[in-house]
């Protein structure tokens, strides 16, 4: 069984991975009330069975090939997992859980390739490396990378 530690109200970012950030691995953490749960810049980091809850983005990713799994991401006030615009290629997003966000549960800004699909519905190019399946997603707030994804959608 892993142990959790617990960051709460930190008033900014409880953790920060920086742009030198290689290989790190976060792991086993409960995030809740700060502005980012977890923030992952660098290269080639490991973020997984992390609960992010109550912040206002739960998982906000801008690095390259990181790995982001196995993470639940719910009841944030804007998103629960969110690539931003710097995002870099190759990052793994899969089997995470996101839930009752109340904007967007998993959100790709801007709005390029989610779940494995185009968001006009067709097959995606191989190896674009941006979100891919396995992610529950539901609730409220789900997105699809673009405002006004619908209830329900599921990766």
């Amino acid at each position: 069984m892993e142990h959790l530690s617990g960051i709460v109200s930190n008033g900014g970012t409880a953790i920060r991975l920086l742009a030198e950030a290689t290989g790190t691995t976060v792991r086993g953490n409960r995030l809740h009330q700060n502005v980012v749960g977890i923030e992952v810049n660098g290269l080639d980091n490991d973020v997984r069975n992390n609960v992010a809850s109550h912040n206002t983005i739960g998982i906000l990713v801008r690095g390259s090939e990181n790995s982001i799994r196995s993470n639940t991401a719910n009841d944030n006030s804007e998103t629960g997992i969110m690539l931003t615009e710097d995002a870099g290629t190759d990052n793994r997003i899969r089997g995470n859980r996101t839930r009752r966000n109340l904007r967007y549960d998993l959100a790709d800004f801007p709005p390029r390739v989610v779940h494995d699909q185009h968001l006009d519905g067709q097959p995606r190019p191989p190896a674009t490396g941006r979100v891919r399946g396995g992610n529950e997603v539901g609730g409220t707030g789900t997105s699809r990378g673009r405002r006004g994804g619908e209830a329900g959608d599921t990766a």
